[in-house]
């Protein structure tokens, strides 16, 4: 195949413009440009003709799913473009050498590098951290039922403050959130914010030696290119002004797909960004072509886009034909109708031989997107729902698994560490000790707040106090110490003996871990229906299968469980990018559930854009627009609330013979059979409504039903 011949104008200028350091080339590319395609074309121009090496240039983005998309493609399109050579392994060492990460998996390399292990704070270690404020100091802020979300913003907002005092003395009367942050810093756990900062502060010191990848980072970088800038917000400002100062800087990005606003104003990161280059060396290119929705869907998102989509007049501006469908727009009044409509219409889908795997269901919340999951599960319909991590490491076992592991590893440590005096590696354990203990059943608030406020006066580290301290000069308010002294016997057996320290065994680890979680009275692990059990199981096996990988790069000089507790969370982000490339052509079957945030970036030949019927809002523009520009051929907006466009539905959609020839067309399948299909398929569903009852797609009881008789008759 000649890429080269399928590279157009624009697409050509972002591909050919030429490298200079302390520069900033701005890609404005909407969706459906063929914008990886570019970025991909101008790193293999940079090394090609550019003089570039593969290890001075940088990749960043903000998702996971973006960085493992540029990786997954690279080596193909140096293979693709390289004919003429032989590839013995070549463009495999070029692809390897040139580093793609996320904007905090690049903070997070440079911040372990400095500090060793640190702990990313989850939903289990806030719940743990809340167990430590005072009922007390919720009544100050008028807050009754606390939750780790309260914690969290609350802790955020007093660390902007602080901040913001900048040089002058801070004064507080909020112990319990200093008391939180002392833990956090003594610990080394951060959120990510944190973690932007740090690794920030390692980029601006000035020091005559510097660690390996700190250095590779400020001076051997020359190109930074940036996946979707219309994603970045303020709080990551410091460290990618530090990383692209006196580089090459390439970002390629839609300000109509800016959908992050909750996190800071992206026009203020921008502008902010704009000064680490002379405004001389600005550059800003467009890539104006459209190759993935039809002319339909773009009117559509023309009328209610923030910022225009496309400049007509230009020659090089290539579309798709018409298909002779307009979107379709549809209002319900409640969640169960439109459920049932959705249901019937799919229904109607698969008559017309569309897998169900060209279906995409967007949402704009989590909590819709859940209630549909539930929805096709009470009526057996497959689906794929796409998230940003993996589901089963939000599992709080999963995590209660794991917390054990740090317990043991860091107390171990300690032990080992030969110091006398009162140091970090010591209270290194508080955190995951904090976290376990108050997920034991009745292990209240109290207790954990007089424990911990004992261990700080005693000097000691909370598992040592809990250890060699006595229950009986333990203060008074502890309810529960034989649970707590249980805890620390069951656990400093792990500590002690060397079985777990020198196990080179990932399914020992979890033996063992899974054997001492059983005997505490962990009450999630002992209350499990049949199905929770299976679930469980299930992530358990996923988490072996990521012990298993960072035994496979563990170095000579570490201990097996120390290297898992600093690697787990990057090979099990690893692990799941690969499942899902390699699950994508195997679940065919399945329609995809997905928020609209997770779906930036992919396409479907349908979509259907839904929204509550119990929101009221519309949804909003640049939301709006990401969500129906994944749809390259059928749309279906239902309950959006957009008064711009007004109700459209085609009755005689699915007898269309030039729309079914123009899909399938698209999606390169046989288009001779299609009258045919279209000359029975309206007959088999009426047949079907006809022999059993289903006269109306509102009836929600007959959907089952009509599903799988539809699941038997369309294979």
């Amino acid at each position: 195949m000649n890429n080269d011949a399928q590279v157009t104008s624009s697409q050509r200028a972002v591909i050919e413009y030429p490298y200079s350091p302390c520069t900033t080339i701005k890609v404005i590319a909407g969706p459906g440009s063929g914008k990886t395609f570019t970025l991909l074309q101008k790193i293999h121009h940079l090394i090609k003709h550019e003089d570039i090496t593969p290890q001075e240039i940088l990749i960043l983005s903000l998702t996971n799913k973006a960085v493992d998309n540029i990786k997954t493609k690279l080596l193909g399109i140096f293979r693709s473009l390289d004919t003429n050579e032989s590839d013995g392994g070549h463009h495999q060492d070029i692809v390897d050498n040139i580093d793609v990460f996320t904007i905090h998996g690049l903070a997070n390399k440079l911040v372990v590098e400095h500090e060793g292990i640190i702990n990313i704070i989850e939903q289990n270690g806030w719940r743990g951290l809340l167990k430590l404020v005072t009922s007390e100091f919720w009544g100050t802020k008028k807050i009754s039922s606390p939750t780790a979300k309260n914690l969290e913003m609350l802790l955020k907002d007093y660390k902007i403050k602080k901040i913001n005092s900048k040089n002058e003395t801070f004064h507080d009367n909020i112990t319990s959130l200093t008391e939180i942050i002392d833990i956090m810093e003594t610990c080394k756990v951060l959120t990510n914010d944190d973690l932007i900062l740090k690794a920030s502060k390692y980029l601006n010191e000035t020091s005559t030696i510097e660690s390996e990848f700190l250095h590779k980072v400020k001076n051997q970088y020359k190109v930074i290119l940036i996946d979707e800038f219309q994603d970045l917000y303020p709080t990551l400002l410091p460290i990618i002004k530090e990383v692209c100062r006196n580089k090459q800087l390439i970002m390629f990005g839609d300000t109509n797909q800016s959908i992050y606003g909750f996190l800071g104003s992206n026009e203020e990161f921008m502008r902010e960004l704009d000064t680490i280059h002379d405004k001389e060396s600005h550059k800003t290119l467009h890539l104006y072509d459209n190759f993935r929705s039809n002319p339909e869907i773009i009117d559509v998102c023309k009328e209610i886009s923030s910022h225009p989509v496309h400049n007509n007049e230009r020659a090089d501006f290539v579309m798709k034909s018409n298909s002779t469908i307009k979107p379709q727009l549809y209002n319900f009044n409640n969640d169960i109708e439109q459920m049932a409509f959705v249901v019937s219409e799919v229904g109607k889908l698969m008559c017309t031989n569309v897998k169900l795997s060209d279906i995409a269901i967007l949402t704009r919340t989590n909590n819709h997107l859940n209630a549909i999951a539930e929805y096709f599960e009470n009526y057996q319909i497959p689906y794929n729902k796409m998230v940003t991590q993996p589901e089963w490491l939000l599992d709080s076992k999963i995590q209660f698994l794991f917390d054990l592991l740090k317990v043991v590893v860091f107390a171990h440590e300690s032990i080992e560490s030969n110091s006398a005096t009162l140091d970090i590696l010591h209270r290194q354990s508080d955190f995951s000790v904090i976290i376990t203990l108050s997920a034991l059943r009745g292990v209240g608030s109290k207790s954990i707040q007089n424990l911990y406020s004992a261990s700080v006066k005693s000097r000691l580290s909370l598992w040592d106090y809990i250890v060699t301290v006595p229950t009986t000069r333990w203060p008074s308010g502890i309810s529960n110490k034989n649970k707590i002294t249980e805890y620390a016997n069951i656990l400093s057996t792990l500590v002690t003996d060397e079985t777990l320290w020198n196990t080179q065994s990932p399914l020992q680890v979890i033996q063992i871990l899974s054997k001492i979680a059983m005997s505490l009275d962990y009450s999630p692990l002992k209350n499990m229906s049949i199905e929770e059990s299976q679930a469980f199981q299930g992530n358990l096996e996923k988490m072996f299968e990521v012990m298993k990988l960072c035994s496979l790069n563990q170095p000579y000089d570490m201990k097996l469980v120390k290297w898992i507790v600093e690697t787990f969370f990057e090979n099990s982000t690893d692990q799941w990018s690969q499942t899902m490339v390699t699950q994508e052509d195997k679940e065919s079957g399945k329609i995809s559930l997905s928020t609209i945030h997770s779906a930036k970036g992919l396409e479907y030949p349908i979509v259907m854009l839904l929204n509550s019927t119990g929101d009221q809002f519309p949804i909003e523009k640049n939301a709006f627009y990401v969500g129906a520009t994944r749809a390259r051929n059928l749309l279906y907006m239902i309950n959006i609330n957009q008064n711009k466009l007004s109700p459209w539905q085609e009755p005689k959609i699915f007898s269309n013979e030039h729309f079914w020839t123009y899909y399938n067309k698209d999606l390169r399948r046989p288009i001779d059979n299609i009258p045919k299909i279209l000359a029975n398929n309206s007959a088999k569903y009426s047949s079907l409504q006809t022999r059993f009852g289903l006269r109306r797609y509102t009836t929600s009881s007959c959907t089952k039903v009509l599903y799988r008789l539809l699941k038997h008759v369309c294979k």
